[in-house]
């Protein structure tokens, strides 16, 4: 399993897209609650690009404050299994030559950052995506779980990491 990781990160572009993507995640997650914030940050033309970039990288210093730590472990481990998965599906796609051959493993993979997008956030006040589509009873529901929303969260991670076993499965045995 893990000669297989290596073996695919070992090439520089499923490498970084592996970052690239993790990254991505990792920072529109953080980003996504200040929007507002940002943009009005961002279009103030007396600021200058150091002063926007100090903005923007002083989000990340602040998400143990919003969420507290275990989000932001769980997010940070999200984050690494989906660009782990991104990167070894474009791998495996490449590999076996056609995109058909692995619609399950991507449907997997999306079913996977689709939940453990919907469990990030806070218990207290719903999940970061949920609370604003489905308003102020995505908070209460979230709550009334036995967890506090800890099960959309380790479901999400369980999706994402079987959808990365499956993959590494099938990279190993591309035809099987």
């Amino acid at each position: 399993m893990l000669a297989i990781i290596f073996k695919v990160l070992g090439l520089p572009r499923y490498a970084f897209l592996a970052t690239l993507s993790a990254l991505a995640l990792f920072s529109a997650v953080t980003w996504f609650p200040n929007y507002k914030l940002i943009g009005l940050f961002l279009s103030d033309k007396t600021l200058g690009l150091v002063e926007k970039m100090r903005l923007l990288f002083s989000f990340y210093s602040a998400l143990p404050t919003m969420y507290g730590w275990p989000q932001v472990i769980y997010l940070i481990l999200v984050a690494i299994l989906f660009g782990l998965s991104l990167s070894m599906n474009f791998y495996y796609i490449n590999l076996s030559g056609a995109f058909y051959a692995n619609k399950r493993s991507v449907a997997s993979g999306a079913g996977g950052l689709i939940a453990s997008i919907l469990g990030i956030g806070c218990a207290s006040c719903g999940t970061l995506f949920l609370a604003p589509l489905l308003g102020v009873t995505a908070g209460g529901i979230i709550s009334a779980l036995p967890f506090r929303g800890l099960e959309l969260s380790m479901l999400g991670l369980v999706l994402l990491a079987w959808s990365l076993y499956k993959v590494i499965k099938k990279i190993g045995n591309p035809y099987g």
